[in-house]
């Protein structure tokens, strides 16, 4: 993609809180829609490309982690955000694990998470897209030591899936789409252009 995945540029979502936004990078999206959700305390945990990507949210009223063993996978950067934020905050009832590659994500579709949280049983509420669920989700601290156990390159999905009955998933059918490779990206700045004007003779 020539820069750093999280650094390519995206606009706020049609029909978000302000609409059609200005472009704005992929990781500084996901950081102002968790803010503008009122997450609080917000941990944004960075590995590879950190020294460049710190500008793009250090205006935000984040925690930024850098962690140095991103190369062992997804896995361990969530039990790092994890340990990160329940030491901020230990009193926790709950955790929200966001990534930055949907660039759908609007705060309306994280408070309708944390809604369904408060109103239900669920020890955990995801996601739903594309015949599945998935992140952003939330999982509570009951689940503490299944969150500490998850393997260094294990997704949040290892969790979420494994026991349907404690979960309750939340329509997001826009997070199906993320941009984890350069064809991803080129879709999805294909759908953000404006349809070209239809000429009449």
């Amino acid at each position: 993609m020539g820069r750093p995945k999280q650094a390519l540029p995206v606009s706020a979502p049609e029909g978000g809180e302000a609409g059609a936004g200005p472009a704005e990078s992929l990781l500084r999206h996901a950081t102002r829609v968790a803010v503008e959700a009122a997450l609080r305390p917000a941990v944004v945990v960075l590995g590879a490309d950190s020294d460049a990507l710190v500008p793009h949210i250090a205006d935000l009223p984040v925690h930024i982690l850098t962690h140095s063993g991103w190369q062992r996978g997804i896995g361990s950067s969530i039990k790092a955000g994890v340990e990160c934020v329940t030491a901020l905050a230990p009193a926790l009832d709950a955790v929200m694990i966001v990534v930055c590659d949907q660039p759908h994500l609007t705060a309306g579709v994280l408070r309708r998470l944390l809604r369904t949280y408060r109103g239900s049983a669920a020890s955990i509420v995801a996601s739903a897209y594309a015949g599945t669920i998935g992140v952003p989700a939330i999982i509570d601290r009951s689940l503490d030591a299944e969150l500490r156990a998850l393997g260094d390159r294990d997704s949040a999905r290892r969790i979420i899936n494994r026991d349907p009955s404690r979960t309750s998933a939340v329509p997001f059918p826009l997070g199906a789409v993320d941009i984890d490779t350069p064809d991803a990206y080129a879709a999805y700045l294909d759908t953000r252009r404006p349809a070209e004007p239809s000429l009449s003779t």
